[in-house]
């Protein structure tokens, strides 16, 4: 019987099973990280950001055909929410019965995931390797990306972080791909430009910034191949398009909301009610200590790169001024105050364009030297992230209970925090729109109780947004003509209505200095100090003379003292009786704590 042999394997066979192979570790890798993602979502369920349902309110109530408005009994619209874009999306998860939280931290999951396979992809084409080796290098930068600790905090938050770090993503590989293309920018890369800057600056007020620098940046990238006459020539239609979605943004600002600026939220670093502390650079520390731990070493490991890859001239021009815009916008981002920035919100996004280089110079050593390829990458995969690890990495305690771990998130009952439950227990009045809630926290009371609210900083109400000069009696008076009928604060109520800041044992406490001191406010830090004491003070003399207790809920986050979220009822309210009696009836309240440890006087003890 003759022996048959196996057929010889050539070149092209070898490669068509690693690309098969490839294809397969990619998936598998991607499924892998889009699960542990789902098991860091499920931990963090209880970290929803209390401003991401200040964007859930707009969303609700432009789905019942409010319009853009915080409250459904605004008279106008006003910019109160962080991303129109996000906004929108909210809105149509609602109108689909969807719970916007869920819907958010589900679109977050997913733009980790889609970040990483895009600039693989990408990464891939430009430097002419293998489909299959850029997905699963993509995959390992998604994995990447889903293990620092920002991004875990982001996906969870419920806030447009990742969303917008999708969309920046998106430009950056439009970009590069426009760049990477002989033929000048056609009708394609125009038309799909549009669509991109066109998202991007609705996704975020500094959206417009990117949209133009990284419209210069095209140009800078193509002078090598004519000059730089020639590539403003090439790149006029980019450059006019560019300026349109700029100037649409603008108008549609003006037309909707009557001004040009963004949320109210950003114009507190220069508040002209409660003025600044006259630093140029409010920023300036949150931005140096993200270039020294994330872009500075991202700097390095792109630089290490280019140096074993020995690239062109021809190649760094086009390089840097790919990498420039995100450069020049985290420099920007020193002017701002950085209030509500945990897991550095503003500045995260920024770093896309830096991990797009790392996966663009790691398949170009693919395509160099395999086995230097194979070592980086597996520095990527496995090294940093065991040395980035607690001593008790999470993925162990995943791994015991991988389904229910993973699907924690989607559980529809929301957070359980103090405002969470102050909310519900306003909501159980059942009064609606028609109870008037001055907040200091404006986001998840008004999401649960439908109430009309008042910030006291001007989220809605553009009077008290500091965009003018107000006195702190004037700002008063205003909030008084609103006549709230409940107060929800930090600070207790003044001991006596003759008291002064100099004499009141309530004022003095440790607790009312250190929430004066903007302990994790950033926006009170950058303020004047006297201002904020007076308006504090006005408050708790306001409370103290036209207010009876209500609740107290004892704040989670609370760590070396005490802390806790106070409700008050305005004793002249036409729904006094109900509100209290909700209110000293309600389960979630915190009735164990003794006040008096805290405060001279106990708040509870504020009665008719």
């Amino acid at each position: 019987m003759p022996i048959r042999m196996a057929p010889r394997t050539g070149p092209s066979t070898a490669r068509r099973a690693s690309a098969r192979l490839e294809f397969l570790l990619a998936f598998l890798f991607l499924a892998f990280t889009a699960w542990f993602g789902s098991c860091r979502l499920g931990s963090d369920e209880e970290s929803a950001g209390d401003s991401s349902f200040v964007t859930f309110n707009y969303a609700r109530n432009l789905v019942e055909g409010h319009g853009l408005k915080y409250n459904a009994a605004d008279p106008a619209p006003t910019p109160g929410c962080s991303s129109e874009l996000l906004l929108r999306f909210n809105a149509a998860a609602i109108s689909l019965g969807v719970n916007p939280l869920i819907a958010t931290r589900g679109l977050s999951l997913f733009s980790v995931l889609a970040i990483g396979l895009l600039l693989g992809l990408v990464g891939a084409r430009v430097v002419h390797a293998p489909t299959s080796t850029g997905l699963f290098v993509g995959s390992a930068a998604a994995w990447g990306l889903m293990v620092m600790p920002e991004t875990a905090t982001h996906m969870a938050s419920g806030m447009e972080t990742l969303l917008f770090s999708l969309l920046h993503a998106l430009v950056f590989a439009w970009v590069t791909w426009a760049v990477a293309r002989d033929p000048a920018p056609d009708s394609r890369v125009i038309g799909v430009g549009a669509l991109l800057l066109l998202a991007l600056v609705f996704t975020r007020p500094e959206g417009w910034i990117l949209a133009l620098t990284y419209t210069a940046a095209l140009v800078v990238a193509r002078i090598p191949r004519g000059g730089f006459k020639h590539s403003l020539r090439e790149c006029r239609g980019v450059i006019a398009v560019a300026l349109l979605v700029v100037v649409v943004m603008f108008c549609w600002r003006q037309w909707t909301y009557g001004t040009l600026l963004p949320n109210a939220y950003y114009v507190k670093s220069s508040n002209a009610i409660f003025g600044g502390t006259g630093s140029a650079l409010p920023g300036w520390t949150y931005v140096l200590r993200f270039a020294v731990l994330r872009l500075v070493p991202a700097m390095l490991v792109v630089g290490l790169a280019a140096g074993v890859l020995a690239f062109e001239a021809r190649v760094w021009v086009p390089a840097i001024a790919l990498l420039a815009p995100s450069v020049l916008v985290l420099g920007l981002y020193s002017r701002a105050i950085h209030d509500s920035a945990g897991g550095f919100r503003y500045e995260y996004p920024l770093l896309l364009p830096w991990l797009g280089a790392g996966v663009a110079a790691l398949l170009a050593l693919s395509l160099r030297s395999r086995l230097v390829y194979k070592a980086m990458l597996t520095g990527v995969v496995f090294v940093f992230p065991a040395l980035a690890a607690p001593v008790r990495p999470a993925l162990w305690d995943y791994v015991r209970h991988p389904r229910s771990n993973a699907l924690k998130w989607v559980d529809d009952r929301g957070p359980d925090n103090a405002l969470s439950r102050a909310g519900h227990d306003l909501a159980d009045a059942r009064l609606g729109e028609t109870l008037n809630v001055l907040v200091t926290s404006a986001g998840q009371i008004p999401w649960y109780s439908r109430c009309t609210a008042i910030d006291w900083i001007g989220i809605n109400e553009t009077g008290l947004s500091g965009r003018r000069a107000l006195g702190i009696e004037e700002a008063w008076r205003t909030i008084e003509s609103k006549r709230p009928d409940v107060i929800q604060t930090f600070l207790p109520p003044a001991v006596a209505a003759d008291s002064t800041r100099a004499t009141d044992p309530n004022f003095k406490t440790k607790l009312v200095r250190s929430t004066l001191a903007g302990r994790g406010w950033g926006l009170v830090q950058h303020w004047d100090p006297e201002r904020v004491e007076q308006m504090a003070f006005r408050q708790m003399q306001w409370i103290r003379e036209h207010c009876v207790f209500g609740a107290a809920y004892k704040r989670d986050d609370a760590s070396d003292e005490d802390r806790w979220v106070f409700l008050y009822v305005a004793k002249d309210s036409p729904h006094r009786e109900t509100l209290l009696g909700v209110l000293r009836d309600s389960k979630r309240a915190d009735r164990v704590s003794d006040l008096s440890r805290v405060f001279p006087i106990d708040p509870r003890l504020l009665a008719e």
